[in-house]
């Protein structure tokens, strides 16, 4: 099978990892692709269509993904509808190509293979850790999928992950190649750096000189395009904060749920009498004894006496058979017996219960149940409970009637408040492509807000912001884009100017100095010359751990020139940041004295599995370049 791979691929496999990979795939674009296909389909792959319901739905996942990973560092500036977009058309895209890949090789997952990972799946698992159909039926039910097609969505990945694995373990990196690597990683060099400041003298600035730099420049000097919206707001969380509880409801609510209410968990004292079975003592043997012993308790015998007496079990037959306070998720004790304890009435002596090591009796002697939480204590959490619980119950005809009521009457908001009770509520100015902060700067709100339909005085689409906040809005002023006049920016470009010319003159006085070095002057003497300069000589910079007083461009700049000859110098010039200027030398290039054997073993590992994604992605592309791909996403798809 890889055979096959490699003989319809070509030249060196490229991989990226997944935020390469993004941007890869943003290189392709999606213009080459557009086509006028049916407003149904999204996009169409070797004729094989993924629908515009399926790629809304995808998307929202991606954006719902990226804002959980964030957590509260989610900025949505970050994340602009373009970039998931993208992100989201070429992963599909490569998802249909890999299925249409297994389909020509004839992959395909075993009946066994699908069950066993199933079986591993925790969530269909009970309480043993055993795989419980009837709880993977309810599972499914809950989520509406069928056996048939979830089993079918799990094959296929089992398939997809067989071909990503069977690429990737085909990297092979020789040892000399690795040493090769880690000897350019560990590689020291004796540098000397020429520090030049930025020139600090003055500049006259000539008005032909500020025109023709406005003019070059007329993009940077404009004014944001920027709307003022009006809305309709629907949020849960924000319409239960509205919510009036009445304190009686309050306390009938803890009444009579009282059991949600508990501070930690039952726990049980019990006694278990154990009988063990072995070679010399069958199970039928076994269980009759079990039998015998409770019926001797039955009839009045005391339990830990007959447990001291007839319990195999060496620690706690000595305690007449005290197994001491229990909960259930108590480890040292076997789930069955477990089961067992909680199950069992107090004072009641068990039936025989079947366990790895035989059978057991067991009597539960004490019940300590969990505390009950004062109502002090649990208020917030009811009024929360309750107020969600008013807002949820009709929140659902709510949005319906938002958005059936906004598509009625487009030309304005006012009926859809009416229609719902909800206020219209206002924003400041926003900018195109600089979100404010809060709600408004998610990124759907930005694309409807700029959107052709809502600039032309149309209310936008229903906004799905999360799955229990919902917006319409419509723009109530709207600001073009436009030039700055040059008198409001003169002293901006002037500034400007200023520096270019301070830095171009520090970059001079840098090439001149090269000069003087490359003609054999000395370092520090070309360095007296220069006001403000310093000459600064490090014997040994490591590629890895350079000092931190040296600046990382100047590092940079360093490790990228050649090695000079034998009793040569390498030298380059090159412009700071700040319009600083520095002369960067290299005297000699120092191999690591010896590499160790570990770390060359593991680098050499890291290679080969990242020549292994080499491969896998090299598939991807050249699966991607053979492809007859047509996009047709809609404007409102991301919606």
């Amino acid at each position: 099978m890889l055979q096959l791979i490699r003989d319809h691929t070509q030249g060196i496999f490229v991989w990226t990892v997944i935020v390469l990979i993004i941007a890869a795939f943003a290189t392709f674009g999606l213009s080459s692709y557009l086509s006028g296909s049916s407003k149904n389909i999204a996009i169409k792959v070797n004729g094989e269509e993924i629908s515009s319901t399926e790629y809304t739905r995808a998307y929202r996942a991606t954006e719902q993904r990226i804002q959980k990973q964030m957590g509260p560092q989610f900025d949505a500036a970050m994340l602009p509808p373009e970039m998931i977009r993208n992100q989201v058309v070429e992963e599909l895209i490569s998802r249909t190509l890999i299925d249409q890949l297994i389909d020509d090789i004839g992959l395909v997952a075993s009946r066994q293979q699908v069950l066993d990972y199933l079986h591993q799946i925790p969530d269909f698992q009970d309480a043993s850790g055993q795989f419980s159909p009837e709880r993977y039926r309810e599972i499914l039910a809950q989520s509406r999928l069928t056996t048939e097609g979830y089993e079918a969505s799990v094959a296929r990945e089992l398939v997809q992950s067989q071909l990503r694995s069977g690429l990737m373990a085909t990297g092979f990196v020789t040892l000399a190649e690795a040493r090769n690597y880690l000897s350019l990683v560990q590689e020291s060099r004796s540098l000397g750096l020429l520090l030049i400041p930025a020139d600090s003298g003055e500049f006259s600035i000539s008005d032909e000189e500020i025109q023709q730099y406005y003019e070059t420049n007329r993009a940077s000097f404009m004014e944001p395009e920027r709307v003022r919206l009006a809305y309709i707001d629907l949020d849960v969380q924000k319409m239960a904060s509205q919510v009036d509880i009445d304190e009686a409801e309050l306390h009938r609510y803890y009444q009579d749920n009282i059991g949600q209410f508990m501070e930690g968990e039952e726990e049980r004292q019990a006694r278990q009498i154990l009988v063990t079975v072995s070679s010399a003592r069958p199970d039928a043997e076994a269980l009759a004894r079990a039998q015998e012993l409770r019926e001797r308790i039955l009839k009045g015998e005391d339990f830990g006496a007959v447990a001291r007496e007839a319990s195999d079990d060496p620690v706690t037959g000595p305690l007449g058979g005290d197994l001491g306070m229990l909960n259930r998720s108590s480890a040292l004790v076997d789930k069955t017996l477990l089961e067992a304890i909680f199950s069992l009435p107090p004072g009641q002596v068990s039936e025989p219960v079947r366990s790895a090591f035989g059978y057991h009796l067991i009597r539960v002697d004490k019940v300590r149940p969990p505390k009950i939480k004062s109502f002090a204590s649990v208020r917030a959490q009811i009024l929360e409970h309750l107020r969600l619980q008013a807002v949820e119950k009709n929140f659902d005809e709510l949005v319906q009637q938002l958005d059936q009521t906004a598509y009625d009457n487009p030309d304005s908001l006012e009926p859809a408040a009416e229609e719902i009770g909800r206020p219209i509520e206002e924003s400041d100015w926003i900018v195109r492509n600089q979100p404010p902060e809060g709600i408004l700067g998610h990124p759907r709100v930005q694309q409807a807000a700029f959107s052709e339909d809502v600039l032309a005085g149309k209310n936008s689409d229903l906004l799905e912001l999360s799955d229990t906040h919902f917006m319409i809005l419509r723009v109530r002023e709207h600001q073009a884009a436009k030039q700055k006049p040059l008198e409001d920016v003169r002293e901006q470009i002037v500034a400007q100017l200023k520096r270019e010319k301070r830095a171009e003159r520090a970059f001079a006085a840098a090439e001149a100095a090269l000069a003087k070095l490359q003609g054999g002057e000395a370092p520090d003497q070309v360095a007296r010359e220069l006001a403000g300069a310093s000459w600064v000589r490090n014997a040994r910079v490591g590629r890895q751990d350079p000092p931190a007083a040296i600046p990382a461009d100047v590092i940079a700049t360093a490790f990228s020139l050649p090695p000079p000859a034998e009793r040569q110098v390498s030298y380059r010039a090159i412009r700071r940041p700040g319009g600083a200027a520095a002369v960067v030398a290299v005297y000699a290039v120092m191999a690591p004295e010896q590499l160790k054997e570990t770390e060359l073993a593991v680098l050499r590992s890291q290679m080969s599995q990242f020549a292994g994604m080499l491969s896998f992605q090299r598939v991807i592309q050249h699966l991607r370049e053979q492809a007859e791909v047509s996009i047709n996403i809609q404007k409102d798809d991301d919606l």
